[in-house]
């Protein structure tokens, strides 16, 4: 017994040291009141025991920054954020213009600042005090019908990880938001029921409510450009204690889509980055028309506790670009190593062309490498001196010169008797004329 109660010991204590977070451990908890941070203490102990440095800051305080001396102080943060705390929202949309990475809920209290912060990254929260209310999809005994229960989610496996395998309702209590329209950087992972709206719980229905049914988004994420991950939440009681000790799904839903926000999922790199003419494996810094290339990239997916492992798609694509694409192929990829490699026959135009790889794929790191290299045309003593498609213009050459040769024989040896016999007879009258 004590040897098995040993082995697990040291299992679990081998499972933290390995667990490394990739950007840095220090993460700033910024909450309405600190006291309260055992009501979410599942949901932040899921954090530390992956090797994640909690601390525990008030949101309001004024002395709080993110950043001193020009350098941040924290890898990442979580804003739980609820009843009219301020924020600085200069020093939080810095902080994700870094690549850092920032968790947001919030509740339908929320102050202008958090509606501030949210409009920066694209969401658009409903007015201060509205509620999703949903009169068929409720938990029981919930007399206002503000403890929803919704089941619509995104189609991203990444993001959702091993709750994908096992959707369950998730429990919601918060305030409904809208996400911009045909936004790639947005990706809506929860969604309200078709017979949800969102309005105060307290008064009658007399204009059109912010946002209905579908169109209600309770869980939203935003991937920037600059690879940093932010994760707005409309309900902090969804990460509670009591939310999670439920029969909901809460629980593995919230510490899955917290874990792609910190990049712990679909945190995608390359190496390797070459290309080489088929007959060599010299890299060039440039080529010739029509050559025939070998490409390879070898690209790599983060595992917190694996660390870096293979990356296995079938949708990576390289092009060869002056403005637009002249070549564009499919690079076919060996899961054991993660090499994606391809061969491709450059395009009869010479010019200042660029390898071009951009893999821009929903809940992935976005990868992009461009790399100059010129394309040049054949020497003169490179080209063929006889090309069997030029036959018969090589004939018509030749009969032209054979036929301007044939005229000028005839046109400088030619004799006319006619104008000899006029010439014999012209001196003859010119005579009878003078006698």
């Amino acid at each position: 017994m004590k040897l098995a109660l040993f082995c697990i010991c040291a299992f679990t204590l081998l499972t933290v040291l390995a667990a490394k977070p990739l950007l840095g451990p220090k993460t700033a908890v910024l909450l309405g009141n600190i006291d309260e941070r055992h009501k979410y203490s599942q949901f932040f102990d899921s954090f530390t025991k992956k090797g994640y440095d909690l601390h525990f800051l008030r949101a309001d305080d004024q002395d709080i920054t993110l950043k001193k001396f020009g350098e941040y102080l924290y890898d990442q943060a979580i804003l739980f954020v609820g009843k009219s705390e301020e924020i600085n929202v200069v020093d939080v949309l810095d902080f994700i213009d870094s690549g850092r990475s920032v968790i947001v809920a919030t509740s339908p209290d929320l102050s202008d600042s958090v509606r501030e912060l949210a409009i920066g990254c694209g969401i658009e929260f409903d007015e201060q005090g509205t509620s999703v209310i949903d009169h068929f999809n409720f938990k029981n005994g919930d007399k206002e019908h503000t403890s929803i229960i919704a089941n619509d989610f995104c189609d991203i496996p990444t993001v959702l990880g091993d709750f994908e395998q096992d959707k369950k309702d998730i429990l919601f209590k918060g305030i409904g938001m809208e996400v911009k329209k045909n936004s790639p950087l947005n990706y809506r992972l929860l969604v309200a029921p078709p017979t949800s709206y969102s309005y105060f719980v307290d008064e009658k229905i007399t204009e059109t409510p912010f946002v209905i049914g579908e169109g209600i988004t309770l869980v939203s994420a935003l991937q920037t450009r600059g690879d940093a991950r932010v994760l707005f939440s409309g309900s902090i009681d969804m990460f509670s204690n009591d939310f999670f000790n439920t029969e909901y799904g809460n629980t593995l839903f919230c510490k899955e889509i917290a874990s792609w926000a910190f990049n712990e999922k679909g945190f995608l790199r390359f190496r390797d980055f070459t290309h080489h003419t088929v007959n060599s494996q010299v890299k060039q810094d440039s080529y010739r028309i029509k050559d025939d290339i070998e490409f390879s990239v070898i690209i790599e997916e983060y595992d917190l506790e694996k660390g870096w492992k293979p990356y296995v798609a079938n949708d990576v694509q390289i092009e060869y670009v002056m403005l637009s694409p002249y070549v564009r192929q499919t690079l076919a990829n060996n899961p054991e190593t993660g090499k994606f490699s391809t061969k491709l026959s450059l395009p009869d135009k010479h010019g200042t062309f660029k390898f071009r790889l951009q893999y821009h794929k929903r809940g992935y790191r976005f990868l992009e490498k461009v790399e100059e290299i010129p394309l040049k045309p054949f020497w003169h003593n490179q080209y063929e001196r006889f090309i069997p498609v030029a036959y018969p213009y090589y004939l018509s050459a030749i009969l032209m010169l054979v036929g301007f040769f044939i005229f000028s024989i005839i046109f400088l040896y030619h004799k006319d008797d006619n104008v000899e016999k006029k010439n014999k007879k012209a001196p003859q009258k010119n005579n009878k004329k003078n006698n």
